[in-house]
């Protein structure tokens, strides 16, 4: 989200943090997943493709696969890739 220029998080609820291998922070809000990274900050919502905004966990595997727990069901991010797993 911006506000007058600004990046902000996706919803200041924060519920869930995480940090992947590479170094980005995950945070997991009622709205949605803001991630930080070098700086910059941007925001994934249902319209992106996670299941639901309510983001209850995040967690990261071994592999780097980044695991978001929505109200609505379970998304994976790996480089980009985007899939979802119960509707």
């Amino acid at each position: 989200m911006v506000v007058n220029g600004i990046r902000k998080l996706v919803d200041n609820e924060v519920q869930a943090i995480a940090v992947d291998h590479q170094g980005r922070v995950w945070i997991g809000t009622a709205a949605g997943v803001s991630v930080f990274k070098n700086n910059s900050l941007k925001s994934l919502i249902s319209g992106d493709g996670i299941l639901g905004n309510n983001v209850l966990c995040i967690s990261v595997d071994r592999e780097g696969i980044v695991w978001i727990g929505t109200d609505r069901g379970v998304t994976s991010y790996q480089k980009g890739d985007i899939t979802r797993y119960i509707n």
